[in-house]
């Protein structure tokens, strides 16, 4: 038998094919290992609000500066 693990192929005999075959699937947990923090969602709302606030400004600026531009290249 021959498998591919993450690019390296590795060739079993019929032993190790079975010992291979034979191991249950990992144990991937569902839950998170820390507890939850009661202010998640609100840090988050201020991270998303603060990022937002910070596009407009960069916007605004960048409407201003086009004004500013075009206004020198027409004077």
């Amino acid at each position: 038998m021959t498998v591919l693990i993450q690019g390296l192929i590795i060739r079993c005999s019929g032993a190790d094919q079975k010992a291979f075959m034979d191991r249950p699937p990992p144990y991937f947990p569902q839950g998170s290992l820390n507890p939850k923090d009661e202010n998640r969602y609100r840090k988050f709302k201020i991270v998303v609000g603060t990022a937002a606030a910070i596009g407009v400004l960069v916007l605004l600026g960048a409407i201003v500066g086009l004004y500013y531009l075009i206004a020198w290249l027409a004077g």
